[in-house]
């Protein structure tokens, strides 16, 4: 396993953070994630700098432009639906390559009833089981390495029900991953609970676009390169091989759409959708 966090769990949670209240308030972004999140960043030793938000802004500029409210949007829909998933009787959420996305915190609180679970890189954890410990936010946590290691199995560790309908959360993760890898995580997932729902991302292509060459280096360098890629007209033909029936897939269009009215001109980083399915 790594010994230190992921450098894209990190950039993800920085970037969303430094978009400043302003921009928060813009795009509707609660003030509980921005808290959440700051203290997750904390925890791993981060600490805002006189001038971070603008540095922020210059690395989105020359890298993926529009990629910080693409972030915003892609957990609005995240959350919207896994709400609607508990809605509909799922009483165990877990959060496969969690990073450092603060919505089990923020909805473990709201849900007593249901049990929350995340599982990543022990390392990647580290500053979450801080925050869980600190304000007594009841996670549980499975350290797993997802290229060694069935999800199925590696929710063995924990107090998992089989038989219960559960939302596995996949946001980010799948593109760092070959396509057998894909293939068998998927899998895995669908062995682990009996029925449930399936909340996941994935790239169109090896790269945002509009991003720049500086964008695909900083993902190698950080050894995190995209790996797999899928046509939003091909999910459910690649769905079906593993068990599962697509429900709604959010591209571009969709996706943009969640933008609230005050902030329609802004620009929306694309080349990610979001793919909601059940077993």
């Amino acid at each position: 396993m790594r010994d230190e966090s992921s450098a894209t769990a990190r950039f993800v949670a920085e970037h969303v953070v430094l978009l400043g209240p302003r921009i928060h308030a813009l795009l509707e972004v609660t003030p509980e994630q921005i808290e959440w999140t700051a203290r997750v960043l904390e925890a791993s030793g981060w600490s805002r700098g006189a001038l971070s938000s603008l540095r922020s802004s210059l690395v989105e500029r020359f890298s993926i432009p529009g990629i910080r409210t693409h972030y915003v949007l892609r957990k609005k829909i995240i959350e919207r639906e896994m709400r609607q998933s508990i809605d509909e009787g799922c009483r165990q959420v877990v959060a496969v390559g969690a990073g450092f996305d603060v919505l089990p915190f923020r909805l473990a609180a709201e849900f007593p009833h249901v049990t929350f679970i995340e599982l990543d890189h022990a390392a990647t954890q580290n500053a979450k089981r801080v925050v869980a410990e600190r304000y007594g936010s009841d996670i549980e946590f499975v350290a797993s390495d997802l290229r060694n290691e069935a999800i199925n199995v590696a929710l063995d560790r924990v107090d998992f029900d089989r038989e219960e309908k559960t939302v596995f959360v996949v946001e980010g993760v799948l593109m760092y991953f070959g396509e057998e890898q894909v293939i068998a995580i998927l899998q895995s997932i669908r062995h682990a609970a009996k029925a449930g729902r399936l909340i996941f991302t994935a790239m169109e292509s090896d790269r945002f676009a509009g991003s720049t060459w500086f964008a695909e280096w900083w993902l190698k360098r950080r050894g995190e390169p995209f790996r797999w890629a899928l046509a939003p007209d091909a999910v459910a033909a690649f769905l079906d091989r593993v068990g599962f029936d697509v429900l709604r897939v959010y591209g571009a269009e969709e996706i943009r759409s969640e933008l609230p009215a005050a902030a329609t001109g802004r620009r929306v980083a694309t080349g990610e959708f979001i793919v909601i399915a059940q077993w």
